[in-house]
């Protein structure tokens, strides 16, 4: 909710209940199912198979929605304002019905790639939006041919990425002996790859596509990201992604049986669900105005800084931007319904992470903190975000940090979605601890190695 904002949530709240919606979100659940089945993510014709079904049903969609905007501009040049806003909850609702199919997909390419956080990050990297799935162009088509083919002689899996949000670069992903990103060249025609470019002879232009698709692929094949004179190294740690999961489930368990549930995670985390159909059915059966009584909040000191989040900040989707350091909810580790009604909004899940609370684990663990002016690392990300999307750079360590920590000579910025990952991935505390002890044994002479960590015991927790 801190993402996404009141007046987007205002927008969602006529969409989330409405019949139309919700008969959408239960067919979906099915194809939700499929994605996460050995039988497609394993079997790279299955797999294919189920994403042109994903392409057919997101492609009639999209095109509701491109007639809808269009009947809306009719109806309010007529001035029938009745109609409009009708229109404006039927364009919204498909909006949302498209962005929960392309993040259905997005669990089905981050089960494919094992869950390779900095490779998914690195083909996120791209601002452009999803191209519209045209199934009737022969660019589409020819693609298609294209992926068939792959599959049929090589056997690989193949990704169609314009179906998902984090494959931004690129139109194919290649998952065979080796990983390989290909653009679609001449309408499809032809493909493009890093592997055929270092082919070509003389000095043809590379494009500025080509260059993402290149930092991408250093990333998946050396664990390297290159910046520009510099190389920042993938550190992957050999450490459990220990975490709540198991318990956020049984609270959403306690949500169905209850309406709603609560608990607190000590004195850092507090996490309520609530199932929102049944407290708008019991609201409307009772007359009763439930959402009050269920608001509990921790209480924690006044002067602690506490960040709220929800499963809502997922629908954040502003000029084709997303959360891209989050995990989809798709591959969360929870029953099928529970996972959709995550992604639909039909649960509301709820987390305030008190950030005063991990500083002082900081402290206890030998760490003198760094305070740092939050405002001041916030306006920071404004004024780089242009150059971030613009192509010109590719850079992860842009300043967002939350607070610093050091210890002797050694002092090391700590990123907002490291600290945050604890109340929307429910990672333990510990985790993020242990993951800045191994930073600072690989420091040299004080200076932390520029680094982007990777936790191995993450793939043996996503679904």
């Amino acid at each position: 909710m801190w993402i996404l904002g009141k007046d987007k949530i205002d927008e969602l709240k006529s969409v989330l209940h409405s019949e139309y919606y919700t008969k959408w979100v239960i067919y979906l659940e099915k194809f939700l199912r499929y994605s996460r089945q050995k039988k497609y993510t394993e079997d790279p014709y299955n797999l294919l198979a189920l994403q042109l079904a994903f392409a057919k049903i997101l492609a009639g969609v999209e095109t509701t929605v491109s007639e809808g905007k269009g009947k809306l501009a009719e109806e309010r040049k007529a001035g029938k304002k009745d109609l409009v806003e009708d229109l404006k909850i039927g364009i919204t609702s498909n909006i949302q019905i498209a962005r929960i199919i392309k993040m259905i997909a997005d669990g089905l390419a981050w089960r494919v790639l094992e869950y390779d956080r900095p490779f998914l990050r690195a083909m996120a990297e791209s601002r452009r939006y999803p191209s519209s799935v045209d199934l009737d162009s022969k660019d589409f088509q020819l693609l298609e041919q294209k992926a068939i083919e792959i599959t049929a002689v090589r056997k690989s899996k193949i990704l169609l990425n314009d179906l998902t949000y984090f494959l931004r670069l690129g139109d194919l992903t290649e998952v065979g002996r080796r990983t390989v990103v290909w653009e679609a060249k001449k309408s499809g025609r032809e493909l493009k790859s890093v592997y055929t470019i270092m082919k070509q002879k003389g000095n043809a232009a590379i494009s500025r596509q080509m260059k993402r698709i290149t930092h991408a692929q250093i990333v998946r094949d050396f664990r390297e990201i290159p910046m520009g004179t510099e190389t920042i190294k993938v550190l992957e740690l050999p450490i459990k992604f220990e975490n709540n999961l198991d318990k956020v489930g049984n609270l959403i368990e306690e949500a169905r049986r209850n309406l709603y549930s609560y608990k607190e995670f000590g004195d850092y985390l507090a996490v309520s669900s609530t199932d929102q159909e049944q407290l708008i059915n019991e609201a409307i059966k009772t007359g009763k105005e439930l959402w009050k009584k269920f608001n509990n909040e921790p209480k924690w000191s006044k002067k602690d800084m506490v960040i709220p989040y929800s499963n809502l900040d997922h629908f954040y989707d502003k000029g084709g931007d997303f959360l891209r350091t989050s995990t989809p909810y798709s591959v969360y580790p929870f029953k099928d319904r529970d996972c959709m009604d995550l992604i639909s909004g039909k649960l509301f899940l709820k987390t305030r992470i008190n950030i005063s609370a991990i500083k002082r684990m900081f402290i206890r663990a030998g760490w003198e903190i760094i305070e740092v002016d939050i405002d001041k690392s916030l306006s920071k990300i404004k004024k780089i975000e242009p150059k971030l999307f613009s192509g010109n750079i590719f850079d992860y360590h842009i300043d967002d940090t939350i607070f610093g920590i050091k210890r002797g000579a050694f002092n090391l910025n700590i990123p907002w979605y490291w600290v945050t990952r604890i109340a929307t991935e429910f990672m333990k505390p510990e985790v993020l601890i242990k993951q800045v002890e191994l930073i600072y044994k690989t420091s040299e002479n004080g200076e932390p190695r520029k680094v982007l960590p990777y936790i191995l015991g993450e793939k043996n927790v996503w679904s």
